[in-house]
């Protein structure tokens, strides 16, 4: 079998698979070739008059709302900040960066490490403390902290 012969039998059916999805897109119309799809095709289109647009009122422009900012985690603390600590009996206390055992721990706090109350959720204090001159905060759970502000 000659090689021209192979390929027309390759050719063939796979042209007349797209024959008949070829004819169902498109159409020819006089000169015209366009989709068959009804709104899309070659439909005449009102003329617009152009002389209203100069005299038609502006609408006004009008502005979202700001955006309101995010509610708190946790609650405020007093007016007078709480001292706490780590107890004694917690060798070593992980504070972290959200009111959960799932978020990241940003620091392993000692015992005795002084802390200041900074807000409550559920059973997880916010609190801040000192650590080679830097303020830093973050999460501890409440049953190893003691002091005035549990």
């Amino acid at each position: 079998m000659t090689l021209i012969r192979l390929l027309l039998r390759m050719l063939i059916p796979s042209l007349a698979l797209a024959a008949p999805f070829l004819a169902a897109c498109t159409t020819v119309t006089g000169e015209r070739v366009g989709p068959q799809a009804p709104g899309i095709g070659f439909e005449e289109t009102p003329a617009v008059d152009r002389t209203d647009r100069q005299h038609a009122p502006v609408p006004p422009v009008v502005q979202p709302p700001p955006p309101q900012p995010p509610e708190p985690l946790a609650t405020p603390a007093a007016a007078a900040p709480a001292l706490l600590r780590i107890g004694p009996e917690h060798t070593y206390v992980n504070a972290r960066r959200g009111p959960s055992p799932r978020t990241k721990v940003v620091a392993v706090l000692r015992s005795g490490t002084h802390l200041e109350l900074l807000g409550e959720q559920g059973r997880w204090l916010r609190v801040r403390w000192q650590h080679g001159g830097k303020t830093v905060e973050g999460w501890v759970y409440r049953r190893f902290v003691e002091g005035n502000g549990q």
